[in-house]
């Protein structure tokens, strides 16, 4: 069974609709279709990366797992881990000032450096670094 018309909006040739069955079209149609629901996938990933309060709910949220891990490394004389945190802490200030101070407009940029600025204070004040082994022998 040989197909006509639908095979030119899918952007074949006319002299060349002869060569398609209605299977082979079937198998275009859901190849263009998932081709493009993809590409949409990506372009709707791409402007939800550039929304600016998730951008702000990714920097707070991750200086709060931070503080919570520095926090509980320093009750617990964990400093491998209290060093893991303030790494992942040392890894959202760098994320502010590459990717948020270029991206964010003022009011959630100001917002986000802030939140960010006290969480910070708040590590400094209530977890200080463990001490390191040989200081804990002697």
């Amino acid at each position: 069974m040989r197909v006509r018309a639908p095979v030119r909006e899918l952007g074949v040739r006319a002299r060349d609709e002869h060569l398609f069955t209605n299977r082979q079209m079937n198998c275009y149609r859901t190849v263009t279709a998932s081709v493009a629901e993809k590409s949409t996938w990506v372009r709707n990933l791409e402007v939800l990366w550039g929304f600016g309060p998730l951008q702000v709910a990714f920097a707070v949220s991750w200086a709060l797992i931070g503080l919570v891990v520095t926090g509980l490394a320093s009750q617990k004389k964990k400093r491998v881990a209290w060093i893991l945190g303030a790494s992942l802490l040392g890894a959202v200030v760098v994320k502010l000032f590459l990717l948020d101070l270029a991206k964010l407009s003022s009011v959630p940029k100001i917002a986000t450096f802030l939140a960010v600025g006290v969480l910070l204070l708040l590590v400094g004040y209530f977890s200080p670094v463990p001490p390191a082994r040989a200081q804990q022998a002697s």
